[in-house]
Order: structure tokens, then C-alpha cells, then sequence
């Protein structure tokens, strides 16, 4: 019963610091996600360095059928767009699957996806290119 006590105090204290933490620096929860999709993406394809892509969720197929790059989509899949690299990764987190690999162009004189993502793209997080 002493044991008992004691490990439900321990939880206690370690769910209150994690809320404390979070409050402090809500980003952080974000960025762990982040990161951790980064990495399942990076277990199937050697992804750019040096460099935070941008993070989309497919929220509409059938806007975007119409797109060889999205052509076996589902809403749900993640892009991620990597603008100094110009590259572009589709990718089935469900199945843990790479759906499709792309150049990306962008012209020197817009904005590009970060500022404006496409109005059937869900953004997840805008990278920072300027690390």
C-alpha cells in the first residue's frame, strides 16, 4: 500500500512539472511532434540538412487529384517541402510509407508556401530555412 502511495505521488509530481513546462514553453509539444515526423520520413528516404521543412496535412483529395504529385494521396498523408533543397516529400503516416518524391520550384519574386500554403493543405508548422 506504501508503494502504491509513493508511485501515485511520483506521477503527481512528474504530470505537474510536464504541465508547468508546457505552459512555459508551448512550443515545445509542437516541436517535439515536429520532429518525430521528421524522423519517421527520414527512417525511409536520406531527407536535406541543415534545413526545417514545411509541414502540410492533405485535408482534401479531390482538389488535389488533379496533381500527378498528389495523384495516390489520402487526406491525413503529411508534405513536407524542403525550399532551399526544392524538394518535396509525400508521406503515408498510417501505412509508414514515402507515397511520392518531387522537385519544387519557386519563383525568386513570391512568397513561396511558407507565407501562403495552398487552400487544401492544412499547415502543420512553417520552417525556418535561416539556421
Amino acid at each position: 500500500m506504501f508503494a502504491l502511495i509513493v508511485t501515485m505521488s511520483g506521477l503527481a509530481i512528474y504530470f505537474q512539472r510536464e504541465a508547468s513546462s508546457l505552459k512555459s514553453d508551448p512550443n515545445r509539444a509542437v516541436q517535439e511532434q515536429v520532429n518525430a515526423l521528421i524522423a519517421d520520413l527520414g527512417r525511409h528516404i536520406i531527407l536535406p540538412e541543415g534545413e526545417q521543412p514545411i509541414i502540410a496535412t492533405v485535408t482534401d483529395t479531390d482538389v488535389l487529384k488533379a496533381q500527378e504529385f498528389f495523384k495516390n494521396a489520402k487526406v491525413g498523408d503529411r508534405v513536407f517541402v524542403y525550399k532551399e533543397a526544392k524538394k518535396a516529400f509525400l508521406y503515408d503516416p498510417a501505412q509508414d510509407k514515402v507515397v511520392n518524391v518531387s522537385p519544387v520550384n519557386f519563383n525568386s519574386d513570391q512568397q513561396g508556401l511558407q507565407q501562403t500554403p495552398p487552400p487544401d493543405v492544412e499547415t502543420e508548422t512553417e520552417g525556418n530555412s535561416e539556421e
